[in-house]
């Protein structure tokens, strides 16, 4: 996306907010005042590497590390660094909440619509793709991943 897409905008006497889209949400870099031109720069360096993460990470884009994990599920894969380091934070952050942030609950958007409506799924609904979360029921061991069959990965909750 080109800085066309950014916005600069003064927040106080001094402070300067970039504002971007990124991942579904609006972000903002928070700069010292500046001149515009030297904000745009700073929030540009910020917006592109969140796009490039989009990019690698989305769940809705077919080239992305995330789809070419899904679609290797069942198969042990070795990732690269920069997935391997998330994984290991995806991990962290499971631990840490006693499971309550755990990136295999992307098997939840398949009842789960998150749409603006409110709608909440039948709760039959949810139970029965509970077997298919749960971090510690992948086989990681950095670099080394294997999904098990009918898991999917989601890092929007620890990724936005």
């Amino acid at each position: 996306m080109p800085d066309k897409d950014l916005v600069v905008e003064t927040r106080g006497s001094d402070l300067l907010a970039v504002k971007f889209i990124a991942m579904a949400s609006p972000c903002e870099v928070l700069v010292p005042s500046m001149s515009h031109h030297a904000a745009l720069a700073i929030g540009a360096v910020a917006a592109q590497e969140a796009w490039r993460i989009e990019k690698k990470f989305s769940r809705y884009r077919d080239d992305s590390m995330t789809v070419w994990i899904h679609r290797n599920r069942g198969t042990p894969i070795e990732v690269d660094e920069e997935t391997a380091a998330l994984l290991d934070f995806a991990s962290q952050c499971f631990d840490l909440s006693e499971g309550l942030i755990d990136i295999t609950s992307g098997v939840l958007r398949r009842v789960w619509r998150f749409d603006g409506s409110g709608r909440i799924p039948d709760s039959a609904a949810v139970e029965d793709l509970l077997p298919l979360i749960g971090f510690k029921k992948l086989q990681w061991d950095s670099p080394r991943l294997l999904l098990p069959e009918g898991m999917e990965l989601d890092f929007g909750g620890i990724g936005t």
